[in-house]
């Protein structure tokens, strides 16, 4: 500090690219931030990462270092890259949501901080990033101050890249979203619905699987295929999802008789895909899809062979856990039953 009163560049870079005032808000050392801004310190200078001092401090949930930093005039939004050109980069309320600094939020949102910035490549906004988290307490918080619920768009007239019901981190954010107008069946930039990303919740995510159940009762369609044509029953890795999904189909095929080919199409493709894939999950995944009403379990992949086939041979390879290989046993023994079931109603 005698230096820099001596007459020191007050915003001269270290070797990593941290300035003098960045390195006393991470040391979170108030008096010495006060110090700096009297002697001249720019409160808007970024490091090598584009990072300003307000960056860092919202990273750190230092609410006192925040309000010396905006008296000071530190602009709230700000954003940038590495070469200062690049919009689509943390502001500093996304930085806090981001470290699950809720107090901190609460305060740039008071302050003026826009919470429809895009701040990542992939799209997102800090609603974005709370709906992820299952942070019902954030979202509500940031709905309030004018996100938008249903994302936004890219450039061009894009849609947007993530909308934030696609990936709701709790039934409690499902709900709020879709109370705010979060549309069901909106696609994002790559052509794919929110129904379609938490159809693939974990198994043991239980808030993840409660938002997919909000999505469902809400009315999205189980059946939408992405652009790229694949389906939520695709994704599904959990007998929860599977069951979810199973019976929005059942109710979706009564609101829709003519969606009846469709769903029987998709409960075939996704049977076999499943085939294809491990774990303990994925098999009683299976053994739920065949509660599907009027499933052909006698259909082919295009090598020609049938769910059976596939899963036996899968037995007889044996690499599996001992978890698996039991719900496989009885998986193989419910085809096999089904399949001469079918046969014994088939025409002769």
């Amino acid at each position: 500090l005698a230096e820099l009163v001596g007459g020191a560049d007050i915003d001269a870079p270290s070797s990593n690219g941290n300035r003098p005032l960045h390195l006393a808000v991470t040391a979170a050392n108030l008096l010495l931030v006060q110090r700096l801004l009297e002697l001249g310190a720019k409160p808007n200078v970024r490091n090598r990462q584009g990072l300003t001092p307000l960056h860092l401090a919202a990273r750190n949930g230092a609410i006192d270092l925040a309000q010396t930093l905006l008296s000071a005039r530190a602009k709230i939004d700000t954003r940038g890259s590495l070469q200062f050109i690049v919009q689509q980069f943390p502001t500093p309320l996304f930085l806090a949501i981001e470290a699950r600094q809720t107090a901190m939020a609460a305060f740039l949102l008071q302050h003026g901080a826009d919470p429809n910035l895009l701040c990542s490549g992939i799209g997102e906004t800090a609603l974005v990033m709370a709906a992820r988290q299952g942070d019902a307490e954030l979202v509500r918080m940031l709905l309030q101050h004018g996100a938008l619920a249903n994302g936004v768009d890219g450039g061009d007239g894009m849609p947007p890249a993530t909308r934030p019901l696609e990936v709701a981190g709790s039934g409690a954010v499902a709900r709020l979203l879709l109370t705010a107008g979060a549309q069901v069946d909106a696609a994002n930039a790559d052509g794919e619905w929110p129904a379609y990303w938490l159809a693939a919740a974990h198994p043991r995510d239980r808030p993840r699987l409660a938002a997919l159940a909000w999505l469902l009762r809400a009315g999205a369609d189980p059946l939408a295929r992405t652009r790229n044509g694949c389906t939520p029953l695709q994704r599904v890795r959990s007998p929860d999802a599977m069951r979810l999904l199973r019976l929005a189909i059942v109710r979706w095929q009564r609101r829709y008789p003519q969606s009846r080919f469709s769903a029987l199409q998709q409960a075939r493709a996704a049977l076999l895909s499943l085939c294809e894939e491990d774990g303990e999950a994925v098999r009683l995944a299976q053994l739920e899809l065949l509660r599907m009403p009027h499933i052909d379990v006698r259909s082919r992949n295009q090598d020609g062979r049938t769910a059976l086939q596939l899963l036996q041979r899968r037995q007889l390879g044996g690499e599996m856990d001992r978890d698996e290989s039991r719900v496989l046993q009885r998986l193989i023994a419910r085809l096999q039953w089904l399949e001469q079931a079918g046969e014994a109603l088939s025409p002769t």
